[in-house]
């Protein structure tokens, strides 16, 4: 049978392109369809600047979202380069908010078989404080997950 419709999230790490890389083989190998996405953690909040700065902070939030913004790009035209390396073709999106909920949120309305996502390694103990995007997809999909490590 094979998963056929499958998303590869990517972060711009070393581990999402071997993840994608690994995508690219999957879908060749079963004839399906490839859907790359990134994710761009919310902003958050600008500082609390104190006293009449109320511009100052407003465009702290839209540098920054631009910022964001470029790096999404550039990480989505690295894919893009990859996937033609490597004989593929897919579909791209730049996606808003928490990374693991959108990835889960966006595989479950696209009806997708399969999310592959890497994993960067950052070891029990920074995993247990930090949490990780990879375990928390693994855990709360409904959809199966491969971690590239």
């Amino acid at each position: 049978m094979g998963f056929k419709k499958v998303v590869v999230a990517i972060d711009g790490s070393k581990h999402s392109y071997l993840a994608l890389k690994k995508a690219v083989e999957h879908v060749k190998d079963v004839s399906g369809q490839l859907t790359v996405i990134h994710i761009v953690p919310d902003t958050g909040s600008a500082p609390i600047i104190i006293g009449d700065f109320s511009t100052a902070q407003y465009d702290y939030k839209k540098k920054l979202k631009e910022v964001k913004k470029e790096e999404a790009e550039q990480i989505i035209n690295r894919a893009k380069q990859e996937v033609q390396e490597n004989g593929g073709t897919s579909q791209y999106y730049i996606l808003e908010g928490d990374p693991a909920n959108s990835i889960c949120q966006f595989s479950e309305k696209e009806n997708v078989d399969l999310i592959i996502i890497g994993s960067r390694g950052l070891g029990s103990f920074k995993e247990m404080v930090l949490g990780s995007v990879s375990h928390k997809v693994a855990q709360t999909s409904s959809i199966p997950v491969m971690i590239i490590k």
